[in-house]
């Protein structure tokens, strides 16, 4: 079966000169140097990023079977983000995660927006779709987060 190393890139352009210090190991978080490519889609959102953090694994499944789980994430309705919900419930996000696939969510557009607060002016935007290869989303706050699929061979 092939694998598929998925990995998320979330980037910073405001981070306190506090917590600029030196932590590669955490930032990077068991991703491999072939999964921090110099470049990835959604750089040109912040542009000058303070900071830049990349989260991999390896999943044993072709990007087709992981793709549906990426597409689908995002605030009530939709699938959630597949964390901890008590996280999101900590942080006023109305979010619930799936535990399947949501056929009426497998269908995303650049330019859609997912508020995260109950006011709507604190959210995602999809900035890039590209099907079984990247999803990248802007936070209002500054930052970017990218989520791309990396087939590996074996």
């Amino acid at each position: 079966m092939k694998r598929c190393a998925l990995f998320t890139v979330a980037v910073a352009a405001a981070i306190p000169p506090s917590v600029r210090c030196d932590r590669r190991r955490g930032l990077h978080f068991r991703a491999t140097p072939t999964e921090r490519p110099p470049s990835v889609p959604g750089d040109e959102i912040v542009a000058d990023a303070a900071i830049q953090t990349t989260r991999a694994i390896t999943i044993v499944a072709p990007p087709a079977a992981i793709w549906p789980w990426l597409v689908q994430m995002g605030p009530s309705p939709r699938a959630g983000v597949y964390t901890y919900d008590w996280i999101e419930r900590r942080l006023g996000i109305d979010i619930a995660n799936s535990d399947r696939i949501l056929p009426e969510f497998q269908h995303l557009d650049a330019g859609e927006f997912f508020a995260l607060n109950k006011g709507g002016t604190n959210g995602l935007t999809v900035r890039r779709v590209d099907p079984e290869q990247a999803l990248v989303l802007e936070r209002t706050a500054g930052s970017s987060w990218a989520f791309i699929l990396l087939p590996e061979e074996g």
